[in-house]
């Protein structure tokens, strides 16, 4: 059978326990459970004190707890004894229980109300609410204008609420009360109506106790969140940049970066081709990289030199077709030639050699990554092009299929003014890109430089 055990404090334990269990077993598995000695433990069943039986059995059933029933655990020393009189002084104590709050148990009242005894208090907030934490002030008490300045006066708290929220960051980073107000109100409707479907339901069946190890995983997860970012809030906020250090392959300057987690040093085709390994790559390594996605290897380069300082190594490369990183220093490059990662340094240290070179700095890797996202920009622009120009060659020869005749000439290229290109480029874009833009955006410049930056911030 299942019961629920209940301690004073308003801690919660369901138990599947068999209806023979004795009651000594029980205080026994009770007392490892709620860290409360054997011999202080006390436990309550409809307001009585269960007690062993001398001569008879001591079993749940035959003590009266049935399927579903509520015990209540209390400490022996957190519970008052009655004072005793000079005229009447009895073996038995019995304990009175002020001192427990019966409100966290949502449960019939029937079920612990015995006949002749004083009704339980009530309470409007049940065993949901109680566990699910919900304790939402009311929208009167709420304050729009000072949960703004507290975000805007926390730079951190704002990041954090633009990762979560971006929509209520908005609003917050604009003074928008009413939009607050109303998120602020949405919540509290969706905790009103968790908590009702939550008193609504028994608190034995499996959909209760799913929601309840999914709020307190929630709570867990929200603590853990709130205690990082108290105690070590540079793990939350900090952004860490990967690896990188200056080499050549060929002649040819590389930024490579340094991954200890792939297995095979890696080349893309543009830096193949740029530094003239193109020649020397071997199809019969063609395959497929699998790693975070899938990309094609289009064969393997078997030996080539890389300098690294001062010092020459020779390494192999598998060529991949789509990378965004030129050359990346796998697992099997730098075990050959014992390479430490030194980050007090900031160093790669090769052991073979002794040499050493300095990681990238932040400023250069960005740099980096902005070329990275530049080339993938245009790699994008491209594809783009081809394909509407494959899509008007296509239309062309539908047109002259159909009709027996020419398509008519496309029109002359609009002519851009100087001043809206000028305007274009002073966002940071080129003239090509400028006038590429307004052509598409019919010269609006407002419209051109919005889907040039939607472009640019594209992944």
């Amino acid at each position: 059978m299942q019961i629920v055990v209940s301690t004073i404090d308003g801690n919660v334990y369901p138990f599947d326990v068999s209806e023979e269990l004795p009651l000594n077993d029980l205080k026994a598995l009770l007392s490892m459970e709620t860290n409360i000695p054997q011999g202080s433990l006390i436990l309550y069943h409809n307001m009585q004190e269960l007690r062993e039986r001398a001569g008879g059995e001591n079993t749940l059933t035959s003590l009266g707890v049935q399927d579903k029933d509520i015990v209540v655990v209390a400490n022996r020393q957190d519970v008052r004894a009655p004072p005793t009189t000079g005229q009447t002084q009895t073996l038995e104590i019995k304990f009175e229980l002020p001192n427990i709050d019966w409100n966290p148990i949502s449960i019939s009242q029937s079920r612990l109300q015995p006949a002749g005894t004083a009704p339980l208090p009530s309470t409007e907030d049940g065993l949901g609410t109680q566990l699910l934490g919900m304790e939402p002030e009311g929208l009167e008490s709420f304050d729009p204008v000072t949960f703004i300045q507290y975000f805007l006066s926390d730079s951190e708290e704002m990041s954090i609420l633009r990762q979560q929220n971006p929509q209520l960051a908005e609003a917050v980073a604009t003074g928008n009360i009413n939009t607050v107000k109303q998120y602020y109100k949405e919540e509290l409707m969706e905790l009103e109506r968790e908590r009702q479907q939550l008193e609504g339901l028994d608190p034995m069946s499996s959909e209760y106790q799913e929601r309840l190890a999914e709020n307190i995983r929630q709570r867990n997860i929200r603590e853990n969140f709130e205690t990082a970012l108290e105690y070590n809030p540079e793990i939350v906020t900090s952004r860490v940049i990967m690896l990188y250090v200056q080499v050549k392959v060929n002649g040819v300057s590389v930024k490579a970066m340094v991954d200890t987690g792939a297995q095979m040093t890696i080349m893309n085709t543009k830096c193949a081709e740029r530094c003239n390994v193109m020649r020397l790559v071997d199809r019969r390594g063609a395959g497929i990289a699998v790693g975070v996605g899938r990309q094609r290897i289009i064969g393997v380069v078997h030996m080539c030199q890389v300098q690294v300082g001062q010092d020459y190594l020779a390494s192999s490369f598998r060529v991949l077709e789509d990378q965004s990183h030129e050359l990346i220093l796998g697992l099997d490059m730098l075990k050959r030639h014992q390479c430490i990662v030194d980050l007090s340094k900031g160093v790669l240290r090769v052991g073979t050699t002794g040499a050493e070179t300095h990681f990238l700095s932040e400023k250069e890797v960005e740099e980096l990554s902005m070329a990275q996202h530049k080339q993938e920009e245009r790699g994008i622009i491209e594809d783009e092009d081809r394909e509407i120009a494959s899509l008007i060659q296509q239309s062309e020869q539908e047109y002259q299929e159909r009709t027996g005749e020419a398509p008519p000439p496309s029109p002359p290229p609009q002519l851009v003014p100087e001043d809206d290109i000028q305007r274009v480029m002073s966002a940071g874009f080129t003239r090509e890109q400028a006038i590429a833009g307004l052509r598409e955006c019919g010269g609006d410049t407002q419209r051109t430089i919005a889907a040039l930056l939607a472009r640019m911030f594209r992944f």
